[in-house]
């Protein structure tokens, strides 16, 4: 009998962005309150940072993790799409976001 083995873990993308940031947890935070995020995980460090934390938004799993000397932050972006951009963009402002534009 042939065994299929799963390549892309349920619940995962071919393409899974992991963000390496300085302040994961004011990031994931905000990735809650600010989009909606639901949080599946959470593992630190001895210091107390994030070494790994994973938040789910819609239909995306999105990595992230606190920087370190051997893994610094890096510039990034990411898309979301939302049914009521108005009503997303005041949720992101309530939760800290910084406007740079408002939704056309």
């Amino acid at each position: 009998m042939e065994t299929t083995v799963r390549v892309v873990p349920e619940g995962y993308h071919t393409v899974t962005q992991s963000l390496v940031v300085n302040g994961a947890d004011r990031l994931l935070q905000f990735l809650k309150e600010g989009l909606g995020g639901k949080e599946s995980g959470v593992f630190r460090m001895p210091n107390g940072n994030i070494a790994h934390a994973e938040v789910t938004i819609g239909d995306t799993r999105l990595m992230i993790g606190e920087e370190t000397a051997e893994w610094p932050a890096m510039p990034g972006q990411a898309y979301v799409y939302v049914k009521d951009a108005e009503a997303s963009y005041r949720q992101a402002l309530q939760a800290g976001a910084v406007s740079l534009r408002e939704p056309a």
